[in-house]
């Protein structure tokens, strides 16, 4: 690795910065690869650990590393397509891709419904609903918690189902008997709750996709509730502009007095 230049002008965790990024640029460390820990770093080019820090700091922020919390700093990875709105399956989305699929169980049974379910489903106060909770894999390493609620009805016909290995809005559609038509969905940042990041395999704090849908069957009848949480080191998300047009038009219309 090329050494700082301590008699230069340019301050040395920029010349950090430059030598880091280069050696990502020219493949010297690959998508994935732990680069050196700031002590071997401060200890290679004899500077501070709080220089490389500054240094390693401002890669991050650029999206060129990312940390792990108790493994180290790490080249990023080019990012996923989000899978897309909760109308889609995610295993459906990302196994074409040549990715392996898993998913684990959290969570399954009967609760009181959260105020935005009520409103999503329009059930009563105080209503109960089935939450389905579960943690997304890919190639074994996790990467999203999603979150789905449905009417209470619907308990019994989904605790003798595979939650784990089939499309869940397949099953949705096989016990409502009704075919969903579509979904809305919102995206918003938020960053990682201590048992969100621990799921996740993450630092409390580091940045999520957080997206809220509902999906809806033929007529407009709301069916599933959703809340997914995305890792935001692995996933972003492409807006063409077709759908920028698309909502443009949507936001005219709806303020339209």
């Amino acid at each position: 690795m090329i050494r700082v230049d301590k008699s230069s002008s340019e301050p040395i965790y920029l010349q950090i910065e430059r030598i880091i990024r280069d050696a990502v640029e020219q493949s010297h460390f690959q998508p994935g690869d732990r680069i050196p820990s700031e002590t071997d770093l401060a200890q290679t080019h004899g500077i501070s650990r709080m220089t490389v820090r500054r240094a390693i700091d401002n890669l991050v922020q650029e999206g060129i590393l990312f940390r792990q919390q108790g493994k180290g700093t790490f080249v990023m990875r080019p990012k996923m397509q989000w899978p897309g709105p909760s109308f889609y399956s995610f295993s459906k989305t990302i196994s074409p891709l040549g990715y392996s699929i898993k998913t684990e169980m959290l969570e399954f049974k009967r609760t009181k419904a959260p105020l935005r379910v009520v409103e999503d489903l329009n059930l009563s106060p105080n209503a109960q609903a089935v939450i389905i909770r579960r943690l997304r894999f890919i190639d074994d390493e996790p990467m999203a918690i999603t979150t789905s609620y449905t009417f209470e009805e619907y308990y019994e016909s989904l605790s003798r189902l595979d939650l784990v290995n089939t499309p869940f809005n397949e099953y949705m559609e096989q016990v409502s008997h009704s075919v969903i038509s579509k979904s809305t969905d919102y995206v918003e940042a938020t960053t990682s709750r201590e048992n969100e990041a621990k799921l996740l395999g993450i630092a409390t704090g580091d940045s999520l996709l957080l997206i809220r849908g509902v999906v809806f069957t033929m007529g407009d009848r709301p069916l599933v509730s959703t809340k997914d949480l995305f890792r935001g080191d692995v996933f972003r998300i492409g807006v063409s502009s077709e759908q920028c047009v698309e909502l443009i038009n949507q936001i005219s219309t709806n303020t339209q007095v």
